[in-house]
């Protein structure tokens, strides 16, 4: 029987990954429309978020990998860590990141230094993994059937690109891959699309991924991830994805700014109301996740015509009055806006506005 202590538990655990998920889209977001700035603070924020997950490590490491066309790639990856260094976990990443550029010296060193503060860590196995694999004391696995995290570093020896290339041409192999990218399994689904990144030139490993990205549960991220990958391995634009339920042709530019790029008083809307929802008697982390995700619904359903947001409370107000109400929870929509100090009549007006978007 699990108790209450270990549910709230559970609830945040939930919830941080799934702002480090949203700090990481905005980040890739960003740096595709060359705003690497901004895309660094998301990637330095994700970090910070969820500082155990290895998953966000390799993503944020491989991305770094590749921007070198952008600006210098040592400075670019000192830029990234920034406040994250004092975190035991950056010495982990900064391991990924050197193991994909190459630079295995450095690697090894990072991953030592990580074992050496951080010896009990959570991603303690994972480090001791990769570092026997920079030692050469492993060989990577090449029955698919128990991919492990080690094998997603780029880099860790070279010949991973030709031997997956080379064994794409077997039968037996090509059925394994695709049994596993087809799996309810988000990290193994990650790591075929990349392994499939891997074959520069391979029309099998072409063919795969346009199909993939046609699927109608394919999930956002793998998309993205597989749509990168199919550049990686040479493959000409347009991409034909699924996107709101039909196919339709696009350039990889195309896909990613398809997605609003927010206004600072979108933001300033959502954290007023996260900070007013504490007081609320129904609170919790659940609900604060409620309220992100019917912002980020209105804001993608309304976008291009948002109406300018002149006043912060009346609209965070109407937030967090629709959030409990889509939840079936009647609050008294006076007590609301005396909380946010604004015209209970104003309040109703905004919140029909709101929930009218959504239900287009």
């Amino acid at each position: 029987m699990v108790n209450n202590n270990e549910k709230d538990k559970s609830s945040q655990v939930t919830e941080f990954s799934k702002e480090a998920g949203y700090y990481l889209q905005k980040g890739v977001h960003c740096l595709n429309r060359s705003q690497l700035k901004k895309a660094l603070k998301y990637f330095r924020k994700t970090i910070e978020t969820d500082p155990h997950n290895t998953y966000t490590h390799y993503n944020i490491a491989y991305i770094l990998s590749r921007i070198d066309y952008l600006k210098d790639i040592n400075e670019t990856f000192q830029e990234i860590l920034g406040t994250t260094y004092n975190l035991p976990e950056a010495s982990f990443l900064a391991a990924i990141y050197y193991s994909l550029t190459g630079e295995m010296d450095l690697a090894e060193k990072e991953l030592e230094k990580f074992l050496e503060i951080a010896p009990e860590g959570e991603i303690m196995e994972e480090a001791r993994e990769m570092l026997n694999l920079l030692s050469g004391e492993e060989e990577i696995y090449e029955n698919l059937s128990y991919i492990k995290l080690s094998e997603k570093y780029e880099g860790v020896i070279q010949t991973v690109k030709e031997k997956v290339k080379r064994n794409l041409e077997c039968p037996f192999f090509r059925v394994k891959m695709l049994e596993n990218l087809y799996q309810l399994d988000d990290d193994l689904t990650s790591n075929i699309i990349f392994l499939y990144g891997l074959a520069e030139n391979s029309t099998i490993a072409e063919r795969v991924l346009r199909h993939f990205i046609k699927s109608s549960w394919a999930k956002e991220m793998h998309k993205e991830l597989a749509m990168l990958a199919l550049r990686d391995i040479g493959a000409e634009e347009p991409y034909e994805v699924m996107m709101e339920n039909r196919i339709v042709k696009v350039t990889l530019k195309e896909y990613f700014e398809r997605i609003p790029q927010w206004e600072p008083q979108w933001y300033q809307v959502m954290e007023k109301a996260l900070e007013n929802i504490k007081y609320n008697k129904y609170h919790s982390k659940t609900m604060e996740g409620e309220l992100k995700e019917v912002w980020n619904q209105y804001i993608k359903v309304a976008y291009p015509e948002i109406p300018p947001v002149r006043d912060i409370n009346l609209w965070s107000a109407a937030l967090e009055y629709l959030t409990f109400k889509k939840r079936g929870i009647n609050l008294n929509h006076k007590e609301i806006s005396l909380k946010y100090r604004v015209f209970p009549e104003e309040l109703l007006e905004k919140y029909k506005e709101m929930g009218q978007a959504l239900s287009r």
